[in-house]
């Protein structure tokens, strides 16, 4: 009895010990698969996150640049159109001279018209200032003072957000 038993253990044993290293051996290999597969999805993890970051802030950059464009645009045409509704009402009213008054008050309400909606617009902007000053001063050469003063202001300030854009 004692016989067949250990003769049946022995005959056992290089089937036993092939389990046994067929069964660490596969351990092993499924470790280092996981092992790998761990590394790539950190990896892949990080990588989309930077990626996507990166790709959203550009995309909210360009919206927030088409935003303030179109803005500064539309001011800047509105303003162009003011100007030069101004100018011709200026010429208009000065070749009759009885309607000084008039003159007087569409010149004052055009005049506070685009200086309220411009420190709406921009309070806290310097190129403002000075071109309301350079209004104000100069009554000869109004037209041509005040468009090309006005479009050098406009590109000032599209050109003060590039820091904030880029």
């Amino acid at each position: 009895m004692v016989n067949l038993l250990l003769s049946t253990s022995l005959s056992l044993l290089p089937h036993l010990s092939l389990f046994l290293s067929l069964s660490l051996s596969l351990s092993l290999y499924l470790s280092i698969y996981l092992s790998i597969y761990i590394y790539i999805n950190i990896y892949l993890s990080i990588y989309l996150s930077i990626y996507l970051s990166i790709y959203l802030s550009i995309y909210i950059y360009i919206y927030i640049f088409i935003i303030f464009f179109s803005f500064y645009l539309f001011v800047f045409i509105f303003f162009l159109f003011v100007s030069l509704l101004d100018f011709f009402l200026f010429v208009f009213f000065l070749s009759f001279r009885f309607l000084s008054f008039f003159l007087f008050v569409f010149f004052l309400s055009f005049r506070f018209l685009s200086f309220f909606c411009f420190l709406s617009a921009f309070p806290f902007s310097f190129s403002f200032f000075l071109r309301f000053s350079f209004r104000f001063l100069s009554f000869r050469f109004r037209s041509f003072f005040s468009i090309s003063f006005f479009s050098f202001s406009f590109f000032l300030f599209v050109f003060s957000f590039s820091p904030f854009i880029l």
